[in-house]
This record gives structure tokens, C-alpha cells and sequence, in this order.
């Protein structure tokens, strides 16, 4: 008898409680399960569960899952997160083939078929001849039988047709989805694209990549603009119950994200980083780089923020044009009543007026808690820069100085973050301020970006002599070591 077999059950549990409870898609962990349930009809009754409880395609081809889980529903019913990570490089363990699969599809059509809803006869139609495994059409045939999902992550979406609603099943029928809590969604997409979701009444957490104003193809239309099409006034109608919100490498109209913001009922963290991406019209794309949207945008936001000022407790900004008057602005208009944490990323800190820097620190709402920062000017490195960052040293020293007079009484840490390692040391009086935050009873803490992360923070030399390490120290830091 195995030693496996002479555990409890409960014990059994517990382990693979422990192996799944990351809800990450490990390779190693599905061999052990397939193992482990191939040991005894015991252990496979304790272990199947575990084994469907996640889906990713180092688990093996979505062709063979979707026979499994549409023609068994007592294992479609196991499913709770879905990774459609098709980007995945090969397992070794569990191979699995970018390339067409011979499997006879015929018992999942039927079983589609058998649904009846107008969803499940559209992928009828179009699924005995799809070829592309991570198609927009097979995850929608996939969660038309996953009833408890639960958490859904899409690696890329590149090759999906931009033009009209994806996860169709869940737009046609969202009360079969009621266990789905949240979602992770990478781009290119629209707005309108991910409208299930944000319509979904069970959906808490929603993180989207990539969500921009893309140009539209000449002679192709919107599935959302056609006639009777009512999908923005239904979304603000509704109310979404979504509370955490995150936008991270998207470029979005002020128009579009006025209206994603007056769809929510109440955000309790909301992220926002703007950047510019390749698929934008060249009217959006030169616009930002010219810097022109900045200050309207900003004073904007500040605007369709105001509803979930009382709600927020997480709020980060990334915009390389951003302005310190544009984030005074968003905190200032209304006080944030319940913030713990703020994030703001690209703050500039050169040729700033001393009363704009104290406009800004006294912006900071008396509810924070933790503090993260990243000086614009410090994620790049040239001579002499070191001398520019007195005012960013100014305005943690007035951060520090509230902190002390009882201003910001929750205010437990604060931290400058993402600075180009050639610094050595970011700010320069780091030490100092470190000790005048000490006296606030408030933890500072400084941390380099990681290598490779930032510009020509690292070079290979391919003609260097084999076994030798070049380290080229810049001048500034040369300075430093020597003095």
C-alpha cells in the first residue's frame, strides 16, 4: 500500500489544499495531481477536484479540456479559474502543441447544441472550423460550461476581433456566471469589448492592460453602434458593483474614462497608468506626446472622481506628462474621506515654485496611511542631474514636517520607488530624511528600480574577452565613492 494511501483524508486535503492554493497554473503541480489521482480510486475521488479547479494550457490543449468538461458536467462543475495563457513557452512536463488539433469535436457540438441559448448556436456554426486553439470562440464555448468560475485571466488578445463584444456567454446569460469575482484582461482592447464584465453583477475585481482608443479599420463597423444599441446608458443605469479598478498601460479618451467612472457604484482602489501604444490614431498618439492633454485631462478626472471620494482607499497615477499642479488638483477638489494608500508614479520635481510643492503636500488627505513615489526625473540618469532633485527633498521634508505636527496622524510609511540604480542612492540627503521621518514615527524607504527596468541601466559588450566582468561606474557615482 502507498504511503499516500494510509494518510486521512483530511490530511490528503490539507496537502493539496497547500499544492492549488496560489491559484497559479504550475506545470509540476498538475503532473502531481494527474499522478496522484491515477493511485487509487480513493485518491483520485480526493484528487480530481483539485486537477479541474484550474485551467491553463500548460495544462494541456483547450480542445481536449472543453471534450472533458462539456460531455462530464460533474467535472465542468470542479472548474474555478480559467488561465487563458496561450503566450506560454512549451512545458516540458506537459507539452503542449501550438498547432491545429485532430480532435473529433462532435460531442461538444451536440452538447452545445443541446443548450439552446443563441450564443451556444453561433458557436456550433463556427467551431468545427476554427484553428486558432486560443480564439476568442473557444473560451466562449469553454465557459459556456463552466457554471462556478470564478476568477478569469486572459494573457493577450491580439488576434481577437476588436469590433465587438467578447465573452459572449456571459453578455447573453450573466446570471449563470454569479461565482465569477474577477477578472484579468490583457489587451489591445476597447472599452466595449470587455461590456460583460462590466455589466456582471457578481464582478468585484476587474484589471484590464492595454485599454485604449484605437483607430477604427475603414469599412468595418461596431458591433455597439448599431441601431437600438444601448449599451452606455444600460452600464450607468445599472450601477457595476465592481470596487477595484485597475487601467495599466492604457490610453483612453477623457470622454470614455468620464463614462467608465460614472458606471461604478463606489471604487474602493482605482488605478489608472496612461502610455501610448502603436494601435492609437495619430491624432491621440502625437496629442499626448506633445504634452497638450495633460492639464484638461487631469482637471477632468479630478471631476469624475468625486463620487467615489468617499469610497477610495487605493489610488495610484502614472502619466509621464503629468503635471504636480494636475495631481494637487485630483486631491484637492474633494477630500478623500477613507484613503490608506496613494501611488503616484512620473511626479516631476524640476523647476518647480516652492508654493506649488507645498500646495501639493498639503493636498495629502489626512486618512493616509502609506505613501509611494516616483520622482520623474529619477528614473533616467545624466551627469550632474543629482543636483535638480533639491525640491523633491523639499517636499519630503514638508511631508514629514505634517506627519510630525499631528497632520497626517495614519501615516506609517513612506517610500520613493523606481529610481535608475546608477544613482547609487535616491535622494541624495536620503539618510537625513530617513532619520526626519523617524521622528514622525513613520518608516522611509528608498528602493532602486530593478535592472533592466530602466534605460541603459545595463549593457553587454560582445567583444569583451570570455570569463571577464566589465562594471562601467558612471561619473556621478565615481564622485561620490571618492568624496
Amino acid at each position: 500500500m502507498s504511503r499516500l494511501e494510509m494518510l486521512p483524508d483530511e490530511l490528503v486535503v490539507e496537502i493539496l489544499d497547500h499544492l492549488v492554493g496560489l491559484r497559479t497554473p504550475d506545470e509540476h503541480v498538475a503532473r502531481g495531481l494527474c499522478g496522484l489521482s491515477r493511485v487509487s480510486r480513493r485518491l483520485h475521488h480526493l484528487a480530481t477536484p483539485y486537477l479541474y479547479s484550474i485551467y491553463s494550457f500548460y495544462h494541456g490543449h483547450p480542445f481536449n479540456f472543453l471534450h472533458s468538461i462539456s460531455t462530464t458536467p460533474a467535472l465542468a462543475a470542479h472548474v474555478k479559474a480559467i488561465h487563458w495563457d496561450h503566450t506560454v513557452d512549451n512545458s516540458i512536463t506537459l507539452p503542449y502543441k501550438r498547432q491545429s488539433y485532430q480532435l473529433d469535436r462532435t460531442p461538444t457540438i451536440r452538447k452545445l447544441r443541446e443548450l439552446g441559448t443563441p450564443c451556444a448556436e453561433d458557436l456550433v456554426k463556427v467551431l468545427p472550423s476554427i484553428k486558432d486553439e486560443a480564439a476568442q470562440q473557444v473560451l466562449d464555448a469553454v465557459l459556456m460550461f463552466t457554471p462556478n468560475l470564478d476568477h478569469l485571466i486572459v494573457s493577450e488578445t491580439f488576434r481577437w476581433d476588436g469590433h465587438v463584444y467578447w465573452f459572449r456567454p456571459i453578455l447573453q446569460d450573466p446570471h449563470r456566471f454569479g461565482h465569477l469575482k474577477s477578472a484579468f484582461i490583457h489587451g489591445p482592447m476597447r472599452i466595449e469589448n470587455i461590456a460583460p464584465l462590466l455589466t456582471l453583477p457578481s464582478m468585484r475585481q476587474l484589471h484590464l492592460t492595454q485599454i485604449i482608443t484605437m483607430r477604427q479599420k475603414p469599412g468595418q463597423s461596431f458591433e455597439w453602434e448599431a441601431p437600438g444599441e444601448r449599451f452606455r446608458e444600460i452600464t450607468e443605469k445599472n450601477s457595476s458593483p465592481i470596487e477595484h479598478l485597475h487601467l495599466l498601460a492604457s490610453f483612453l479618451r477623457m470622454s470614455d474614462l468620464k463614462w467608465l467612472l460614472r458606471a461604478f457604484q463606489g471604487l474602493k482602489s482605482f488605478v489608472y497608468e496612461q502610455k501610448p501604444h502603436v494601435m492609437h490614431g495619430p491624432f491621440f498618439r502625437d496629442a499626448y506626446m506633445a504634452g497638450k492633454w495633460s492639464s484638461h485631462r487631469y482637471m477632468s478626472l479630478s471631476t469624475h472622481l468625486d463620487p467615489h471620494k468617499h469610497s477610495l482607499e487605493y489610488l495610484r497615477l502614472e502619466d509621464a506628462f503629468m503635471l504636480l499642479e494636475n495631481l494637487t488638483r485630483v486631491l484637492s477638489r474633494e477630500p478623500f474621506e477613507n484613503l490608506r494608500t496613494l501611488h503616484v508614479a512620473q511626479v516631476p520635481c524640476y523647476a518647480i515654485p516652492p508654493e506649488e510643492i507645498s500646495q501639493f503636500v498639503n493636498s495629502i488627505p489626512a486618512s493616509l496611511e502609506s505613501l509611494r513615489i516616483v520622482s520623474r526625473e529619477s528614473t533616467s540618469f545624466w551627469p550632474g542631474q543629482i543636483s535638480s532633485v533639491d525640491i523633491f527633498e523639499r517636499a519630503l521634508y514638508l511631508i514629514a514636517k505634517r506627519a510630525k505636527e499631528g497632520e497626517l496622524p495614519n501615516l506609517m510609511n513612506v517610500a520613493v520607488v523606481d529610481w535608475h540604480p546608477w544613482h547609487g542612492t535616491f535622494p541624495p540627503d536620503v539618510h537625513r530624511i530617513k532619520s526626519v521621518f523617524a521622528e514622525a514615527s513613520v518608516q522611509f524607504d528608498s528602493m532602486a528600480a530593478v535592472i533592466e527596468e530602466t534605460k541603459d541601466d545595463i549593457s553587454y559588450l560582445e567583444d569583451a574577452e570570455l570569463g571577464w566582468l566589465l562594471v562601467e561606474v558612471p561619473e556621478g557615482i565615481a564622485r561620490r565613492l571618492s568624496s
